[in-house]
């Protein structure tokens, strides 16, 4: 029974260092991804506030549409030049950062 314990005592002591390294390379993993996330926000911010002017947002505007559509248009139309720059990317992060942009930066104008 004694050579039973020692067996299951050594086996759980390696089972609980391999869940310590595995939890200590998915929080080193996620600590940089996080910083590469905050990385392309800042870049995708700095390009936007370089590069969409109320002209820009004008181009993808139709006057005989509703504001509301003509938002849309704009937040596509936007979203389109980034992906273009950019590459393709998650389709909800881009859309957090292009509508938070525009809110900052448009919203308080009108």
């Amino acid at each position: 029974h004694q050579k039973s314990f020692h067996y299951i005592i050594s086996f759980w002591k390696k089972m609980s260092m391999t869940t310590l390294t595995t939890t200590a390379l998915n929080a080193k993993k996620a600590a940089a991804e996080a910083l590469e996330e905050e990385a392309v926000t800042k870049r995708l911010t700095d390009w936007l506030k370089e590069n969409v002017t109320s002209e820009l947002l004008d181009s993808f505007s139709d006057p005989s549409l509703s504001e509301e559509i003509n938002f849309m248009r704009q937040m596509e139309g936007i979203k389109e030049q980034i992906t273009q720059v950019f590459g393709e990317m998650d389709d909800s992060y881009l859309d957090l950062i292009v509508e938070e942009f525009y809110n900052e930066t448009f919203e308080v104008k009108q």
